[in-house]
């Protein structure tokens, strides 16, 4: 027994001898749950409790049915080490919709996380949340996904919008219902770049009409004020918008052209590509897609070289 207790932790290292033990061994799984029941994991000791936890995920890993030890690994997210909540989220989302006695257990689990004082448990426990496979998730995800995108923290806010398409993708229904197309909107105004670069590429999934996200000129400000502060892979991101926004005039026009400007000497292609378009797409509303000038002389030369 004590061998057999022993294969799950020595397969952390990996290789054919762990594997060919374990292989070896019908009782993996009843071994696993032994390690799990061990004093020394249930209480305290946060090095033995990732070691278990970890030899429970490559088993799962290796497509072995370590759905029985769903009890066990609901019990092993009551622990303050982040880390090892983060491995039982993952066993959670895997296994939840096994057992809807147990699943309601995760769910509460869940819930009572997303209210931790620490943020990265309250991020990563609205992930595993949302992540559940589970029938009317949104009675379980409304709340505790609202209240996150309201978070004073910006990880947080971050995980709730990706979080929110991920239940849009669940259930078209039930996402209309909560109305979070109108907060996404209203996130996009968000102090923190990358919320508002998560709130486009959301609503550019989950907004009606196909995901044709609304452009106005409040968005489109907001945006430009910090596309600065952009990620280079969200950059493009706001400025495909521009292909679809009708400036005011021609002083928001050459507002937003200087705006642009610096990316024109972009070496990330997509940026300096996004780029061209925006500026193409503009001065094509303004008449000015072929000499600048918008005299009529340009389209006639234009004409007459063709």
């Amino acid at each position: 027994r004590n061998g057999g207790r022993r294969a799950p932790i020595s397969a952390e290292g990996g290789g054919k001898g762990a594997e060919g033990a374990i292989a070896g061994d019908g009782g993996e799984v009843e071994d696993l749950r032994l390690l799990l029941r061990d004093v020394r994991v249930e209480r305290g000791d946060d090095f033995k409790r990732r070691h278990v936890l970890r030899a429970v995920l490559e088993s799962m890993s290796r497509g072995i049915d370590v759905g029985p030890l769903l009890p066990e690994m609901t019990l092993a997210v009551e622990t303050r080490d982040p880390i090892a909540k983060k491995m039982a989220y993952l066993f959670l989302c895997r296994y939840a919709e096994s057992d809807p006695e147990l699943a309601r257990m995760c769910i509460n689990t869940l819930r009572k996380d997303c209210e931790s004082s620490d943020p990265a448990v309250r991020g990563s426990a609205l992930r595993s949340l949302c992540s559940l496979r589970l029938p009317r998730m949104v009675e379980y995800v409304g709340e505790p996904l609202r209240r996150a995108l309201e978070d004073d923290h910006p990880n947080v806010r971050r995980t709730a919008v990706m979080s929110a398409l991920k239940l849009y993708r669940a259930d078209h229904d039930a996402f209309a219902s909560c109305r979070f197309v109108d907060v996404l909107y209203g996130a996009i105004r968000d102090p923190d770049p990358l919320v508002s670069a998560n709130c486009v590429r959301a609503l550019g999934e989950v907004a009606p009409g196909g995901g044709r996200m609304a452009v106005n000129r409040a968005i489109v400000t907001h945006l430009l004020d910090r596309i600065d502060r952009f990620d280079q892979f969200d950059v493009p991101l706001a400025l495909e918008l521009l292909v679809r926004y009708d400036p005011d005039g021609e002083e928001e026009y050459a507002s937003i052209v200087r705006r642009l400007d610096p990316f024109l000497r972009s070496l990330h292609s997509a940026v300096f590509l996004a780029t061209l378009r925006a500026l193409f797409s503009l001065a094509g509303r303004f008449g000015w897609e072929t000499d600048g000038g918008g005299d009529g002389k340009g389209e006639g030369g234009g004409e007459g070289s063709g």
